[in-house]
């Protein structure tokens, strides 16, 4: 069985620094990210135009990597 402290950490940290993130923001990652939605998919589900899911996902993003400290694109390939 392998050891899954390092995955449960990263999760956990993903979490608090998501918390940290302006709602609307969040809410666009999470769809986008965790739940796999599309950018169409995304702005139906909340009632907005496609160019503010795609501006929301930019900012998200910028605002996770400040938190974090880290290169998002990097840090998914090693988890």
């Amino acid at each position: 069985m392998s050891d899954l402290t390092g995955a449960v950490h990263d999760r956990l940290e993903l979490r608090a620094a998501l918390l940290k993130v302006p709602p609307r923001h969040r809410a666009v990652l999470v769809l986008r990210y965790l739940e796999g939605l599309s950018v169409q998919q995304t702005a139906a589900a909340l009632h907005c135009p496609e160019g503010t899911v795609k501006v929301y996902t930019a900012r998200g993003l910028t605002t996770l990597r400040q938190i974090l400290g880290v290169d998002l694109e990097e840090r998914h390939a090693v988890v």
